[in-house]
């Protein structure tokens, strides 16, 4: 369970993401919006990605993701 007050954390601008599918989405339309070489574009969705479907969407904690095997995701 999130910690009751953690919503006063973050500032007022930011928009929380709450859940899997949200967060994909907005990944998709951040690297869209870069103009990146299709190997970087290729290889930073793979990252974002990674991170997004190890997120344990009650604690926002990223977890059993190892830094080898996200940069394996991303081929770096």
């Amino acid at each position: 369970m999130p910690h009751p007050g953690w919503r006063n954390f973050i500032d007022r601008e930011y928009r929380v993401l709450l859940d899997q599918r949200e967060a994909l989405d907005y990944v998709a339309r951040l690297v869209d919006d870069e103009e990146w070489r299709s190997d970087k574009r290729r290889s930073w969705s793979a990252i974002l990605r990674r991170l997004v479907c190890h997120m344990d969407w009650e604690t926002g904690l990223i977890t059993g993701l190892t830094t080898q095997r996200l940069g394996a995701a991303g081929d770096r």
